[in-house]
């Protein structure tokens, strides 16, 4: 963010939608921006192999919800794809 922008986080808008998105966010992140921890670290302690393993459990954790969800998916869509007419044969209404 700070190099496309030139600023560590954009302006916050004042909406109402704006604030209460934020929040919601806030309390629902597992890994606000990748990191294991909430406190910032001094530097020159490993704060980047800290960072490192945060990007890298939020990406596993990421591609296993996304199986996850195309999984569940694909079973609902193959059992609607299986109820069939009302011949009885799956395929086309026509």
């Amino acid at each position: 963010m700070t190099k496309v922008a030139g600023v560590e986080e954009l302006a916050h808008a004042g909406d109402k939608i704006h604030r209460i998105s934020a929040e919601i966010q806030d309390r629902l992140a597992f890994f606000p921006d990748y990191s294991l921890e909430k406190k910032p670290e001094k530097e020159g302690s490993g704060s980047a192999s800290v960072s490192k393993v945060g990007t890298t459990i939020a990406g596993i954790i990421g591609a296993v919800l996304v199986f996850i969800v195309a999984g569940i998916l694909g079973i609902l869509l193959r059992k609607k794809g299986k109820t069939g007419n009302a011949d009885g044969k799956p395929g086309d209404k026509s």
